[in-house]
């Protein structure tokens, strides 16, 4: 499977629709564009989106499974059952950036869907996206019950975040480049390697000992000994 395919191995005509649909989505939302306008701008009848699907709605959830098939398809390709975890995060937060720069309507509208979306569109989101989110989730489960991740690891929670690191590199970018020391905040390599690197390390040092050994180690204690 590469990322132009959908799960209904649709023709090159519908993809057509989809392009377009998808463009006009994500400017204007879904209850402001007409099939009508669709139809002319992809230079079809309005029979013929009709043909490949039956109404709006049916469209506007052929658009949302398009993206969420090429989520899928990034998931895919990192070796998340053996390759080092690290790497597997970096390569997926990296992937998500430069898919998301190549198609920005499809930042641009998943954007919209969870900023002003109705609670039906809303529900459609969730609902599409829920394929790739359990896949990834699937496979950090694997890696937790290998003991590979810490076991108060929250995997659910971890799939999001890593599902949503694209989305949050694009929509910072610009505003974070003239806070200093955020290099990484611009830097789509620099970002995925750290984001990868503090999700899997955490920010804090080693876990502090327990109170014998600060005791046994501490320089006051020594020389009162």
């Amino acid at each position: 499977m590469n990322a132009s395919q959908s799960a209904q191995s649709l023709s090159e005509g519908a993809h057509r629709i989809i392009e377009v649909a998808t463009d006009l989505f994500a400017e204007h939302g879904v209850d402001g564009v007409s099939i009508a306008r669709i139809a002319r701008e992809a230079g079809v009848g309005k029979a013929t989106i009709f043909h490949h699907f039956p109404s709006k709605e049916a469209l506007y959830q052929g658009v949302l499974w398009q993206v969420a098939e090429r989520a899928l398809w990034l998931v895919e390709e990192q070796a998340w059952r053996d390759g080092d975890l690290s790497d597997c995060m970096a390569g997926f937060i990296r992937q998500q950036i430069d898919l998301l720069a190549e198609g920005d309507q499809l930042l641009r509208l998943v954007r919209r869907e969870l900023l002003q979306g109705s609670p039906d569109g809303l529900a459609l989101v969730g609902e599409v996206f829920s394929r790739p989110y359990c896949r990834l989730k699937g496979l950090l489960d694997e890696r937790a019950q290998r003991g590979e991740l810490h076991p108060d690891t929250d995997t659910a929670l971890l799939a999001w975040i890593l599902m949503d690191a694209g989305v949050k590199f694009h929509e910072g970018c610009c505003v974070v480049s003239g806070l200093p020391g955020l290099e990484a905040g611009s830097d789509p390599d620099l970002f995925s390697r750290r984001m990868a690197g503090l999700l899997v390390t955490g920010c804090l040092c080693n876990a502090p000992r327990n109170d014998k050994s600060r005791d046994e180690s501490h320089p006051s204690k020594r020389e009162d000994d």
